[in-house]
């Protein structure tokens, strides 16, 4: 049985290059809100899920005070020497994501996730989105690169029907925006949505 709530198991993935997940790059959608300063400007941010850091780094090189969180020691302590290679400034947490409320409260303008919400087992979703809109202050954005949302078994990553999200999202955020013509990349076209959320003053 497969634990995705232990970290030995996100651990083991990326000690054993299973992390298929990994692009070894900035996700395009990302850059491109980076570049176009359109829903993103540069102002605190937070990356809960951040993997390998690649993200982080993007966005630190922006002016962007960032902050990671993963599971996974491992990827956390790849994330820090990229960005001391870099020569990048960035913070990067070992922390429980479901924690997110309690340590992080109205703490970041923006908070950004990609290959996270599919990560976590389907019936937490909802305890994770309170976590994540506990961690915005008030008027931040929630932005979500949303992936899987085929019809696909099993999992990690677990498919998201994308309506059963935005009904959910929808009870802690304001809808801001929605595109399914995105920058995906080719093998993952037509599998992923942008959606943006903020939160307002009953969030």
């Amino acid at each position: 049985m497969i634990n995705v709530n232990s970290a030995t198991f996100w651990d083991e993935q990326y000690k054993n290059s299973k992390d298929v997940w990994n692009l070894n790059n900035s996700v395009p959608v990302f850059v491109q809100l980076l570049e176009e300063e359109k829903f993103l400007h540069p102002s605190k941010l937070l990356i809960p899920g951040s993997g390998k850091g690649y993200e982080l780094i993007d966005a630190a090189k922006r002016g962007y005070d960032v902050t990671g969180i993963d599971f996974s020691a491992e990827a956390n302590n790849f994330a820090k020497n990229l960005a001391s290679e870099e020569g990048l400034k960035i913070e990067v947490l070992n922390e429980d994501l479901f924690e997110l409320g309690k340590n992080h409260s109205e703490e970041f303008d923006y908070i950004f996730e990609y290959v996270t919400i599919c990560a976590v087992l389907p019936d937490r979703r909802m305890d994770l989105l309170r976590n994540i809109n506990s961690a915005l202050k008030q008027g931040g954005k929630f932005i979500s690169l949303l992936f899987p949302i085929d019809k696909r078994d099993g999992g990690p990553p677990f498919s998201i029907d994308m309506f059963d999200f935005f009904k959910m999202a929808k009870e802690v955020f304001s809808p801001v925006y929605f595109s399914r013509k995105i920058n995906s990349i080719k093998p993952r076209r037509n599998n992923e949505v942008l959606f943006i959320f903020k939160k307002g003053e009953n969030g």
